[in-house]
């Protein structure tokens, strides 16, 4: 039915650790990180603080290894805290590690690595009610947790409209078969 492709700009920064960082974790996990150390910086998901997310793992009692990130919750360029990457939980450092942040002139960035796909699709008309699923792809692949289904009532008298994540459309005219729709405003993630 529409499909609508956002792309978004990125701009990377390389964080410097100044000092050498270790501590403990639960199960007895240890991160270790040498000074000199270079790694892209992050905003945690739930508090927007610095943090950097090194791709090695570390080992721990339970089986498996984890990975790790250190992060800055007091926001004066000293990482003070880790965390597993799949944990909201924050273990204190041995000491503060202090780092630099330094902005990425020229990142290189596949651009599929930048492509979010939303896709309308129209499932058909019955009891009065269109019937219309929301999927977002990102790198070309389907989310389960970004695919939604939506029954609107449809006004044949009237106008009926279909919002979703920032999209309008003023449905014309629908049957089992097809549906025909002007988009007024495109989706805004």
């Amino acid at each position: 039915m529409y499909d609508e492709v956002k792309y978004t700009e990125t701009t990377l920064f390389r964080v410097t650790l100044l000092d050498d960082a270790y501590g403990k974790m639960d199960f007895n996990a240890t991160p270790e990180l040498s000074k000199g150390s270079q790694f892209n910086l992050f905003k945690t998901s739930s508090d927007s603080y610095n943090a950097i997310c090194p791709e090695k793992a570390i080992r721990a009692s339970a089986p498996g290894t984890f990975l790790f990130c250190l992060v800055d919750t007091k926001g004066n360029k000293e990482f003070d805290s880790s965390m597993f990457t799949l944990r909201l939980k924050y273990f204190p450092l041995s000491k503060p590690v202090r780092y630099t942040i330094e902005k990425i002139e020229k990142p290189e960035i596949n651009i599929s690595d930048k492509k979010i796909k939303t896709q309308v699709i129209y499932q058909g008309f019955n009891k009065g009610s269109i019937k219309i699923s929301f999927r977002e792809f990102y790198d070309n692949l389907a989310r389960p947790a970004f695919t939604q289904d939506i029954l609107y009532d449809f006004n044949a008298t009237g106008e009926t409209f279909i919002a979703f994540k920032g999209m309008r459309a003023k449905v014309i005219s629908a049957d089992n078969e097809k549906i025909t729709y002007q988009v007024l405003n495109h989706f805004n993630n």
